[in-house]
């Protein structure tokens, strides 16, 4: 497989994604075939630059595959992120419907295929570009945008520490409690899934076969070792974030008990499940944890959380913890996003935000600036993973004992009531009563995505041969 598909490259901290089109089916082919041996699979530890492609569904039908073929990808890769009901499904309105996007939306130009780089220094990084624009030229491929990123660091732009919950997949190099291990095949395609049976796969038709396969391999699995790639540019309103903590708080550090309340865990990555009433670095990386035992009234860590919401664990289902964690991991995605854009301060602490935004900074009124996060997740099935996710834990209103709030970081709220919200909320359960904040705004809007097939290294060769 590709080395992104089992591997974050934490230790390259410099990245950029290149949207692509294809001239012709012919140029598309060439290019491939020319572009492979830069191509980085799993296999490589890369220590300076390594590069991986995907393709959307218009892209693959460069590559003279045939009806049948194309047919067998799944109605999500094929429809595409802005099909008008999976707008309404991801929450995709206002401000973020796809007619505002900067790029993947219906009056953008048309994506065959994104090139995903990373490198050790900027300087390498800016010379991997360089050269995949130069193979570009000979092949009549354009570049249609640089997505540039920031220097990988362990925070988000709201100040909090960031992949933390990351499912731990057999056969990788990293280990974890069950509660937390999720079969390969809900992640890579050829592989057994939480329900111990292999994911629907795109196949070749008309007897052609992949190369290099080992035998008594299915050589017609044109998806094995590949994987979906869900790609969406989320802009983070920071200043607007922090000042709606302000309104909402009598002092900075019930703000930052507010926003933590919001996102599940502290700035330090602490969960709140474990550390109810301070924030404490030394639990910076705690994961496995469950809410039915340490906190099953959603006292310490709201029931609308985000990590509660995009992760229940053990929580959702009235059975034994077992089965419910089991039902929660057919949901799960592998994240590989980065942020983009400077940060509001350069230390991405919280309370240095705070001071900044009561100072008055004229640094941090952000006249035009942009910042956020290029959200990248691989999925088997990206309708029973990633649109479900978003769709029944993060934009709905009646998640758990909820019945009128979405995810307040990255839910669907909206003024015009779209999602049947009226005047979203967050509840803070307490004793004896519980804290209701209303009117909370959408700290995070949409502005570009698609759905990608990365294929593994046999497809890709497949597709960069001359079939005749």
């Amino acid at each position: 497989m590709q080395g992104l598909l089992a591997r974050g490259y934490g230790k390259l901290p410099h990245a950029c994604f290149v949207l692509m089109a294809f001239g012709s089916r012919d140029g598309a082919r060439a290019w491939l075939h020319e572009f492979m041996p830069n191509i980085t699979p799993a296999s490589v530890r890369a220590e300076k630059v390594t590069m991986n492609l995907a393709f959307t569904h218009l892209g693959l039908s460069q590559f003279e595959l045939d009806e049948a073929t194309l047919n067998s990808f799944p109605r999500e890769l094929s429809e595409g992120m802005t099909a008008p009901h999976r707008q309404r499904i991801l929450g995709d309105i206002g401000e973020s419907a796809p007619e505002c996007w900067q790029w993947g939306g219906p009056s953008n130009p048309k994506i065959h295929a994104a090139l995903f780089i990373y490198a050790c220094t900027s300087a390498q990084l800016d010379e991997a570009y360089e050269k995949a624009i130069e193979s570009f030229k000979a092949h009549s491929i354009t570049a249609i945008k640089r997505l540039d990123t920031t220097e990988l660091t362990d925070r988000e732009h709201f100040g909090f520490r960031d992949g933390i919950s990351q499912p731990i997949v057999p056969g990788l190099p990293k280990r974890d409690l069950p509660i937390n291990t999720v079969p390969a095949g809900e992640f890579f395609l050829g592989y057994k899934n939480a329900y111990g049976k292999m994911p629907d796969s795109p196949g070749i038709s008309g007897g052609r076969r992949l190369p290099k396969y080992k035998p008594r391999e299915p050589q017609q699995d044109l998806g094995r070792n590949g994987s979906y790639v869900v790609f969406r540019q989320l802009e983070q309103d920071v200043a607007q974030f922090w000042r709606f903590m302000l309104a909402h708080a009598e002092t900075n550090e019930s703000a930052i008990r507010l926003a933590s309340k919001m996102v599940g865990r502290w700035p330090s990555g602490a969960p709140l499940a474990q550390s109810p009433e301070k924030d404490n670095p030394a639990m910076a990386e705690a994961n496995t944890f469950g809410y039915v035992a340490q906190d099953a009234d959603g006292l310490a860590c709201p029931f609308g959380a985000h990590i509660r919401r995009t992760n229940p664990r053990d929580a959702l289902e009235e059975t034994e913890v077992k089965m419910a964690v089991d039902i929660v991991n057919r949901h799960r995605i592998l994240r590989r996003g980065r942020s983009y854009g400077p940060p509001l301060v350069a230390s991405l602490n919280p309370h240095e935000m705070i001071a900044a935004l009561q100072a008055g900074d004229k640094d941090t009124q952000d006249a035009g600036e942009r910042r956020g996060l290029m959200f990248i997740c691989l999925n088997a099935n990206i309708q029973r993973q990633f649109e479900f996710i978003q769709h029944t834990w993060c934009n709905n209103p009646k998640f758990e004992t909820l019945y009128d709030e979405v995810d307040a970081i990255s839910g669907a709220a909206s003024d015009s009531a779209d999602n049947g919200v009226a005047d979203n909320g967050f509840t803070v359960p307490g004793v004896p009563v519980r804290e209701r904040v209303s009117g909370v705004p959408r700290f995070v809007q949409v502005r570009g995505g698609a759905y990608f097939f990365m294929p593994g290294m046999a497809a890709l060769q497949y597709l960069a041969s001359k079939r005749l």
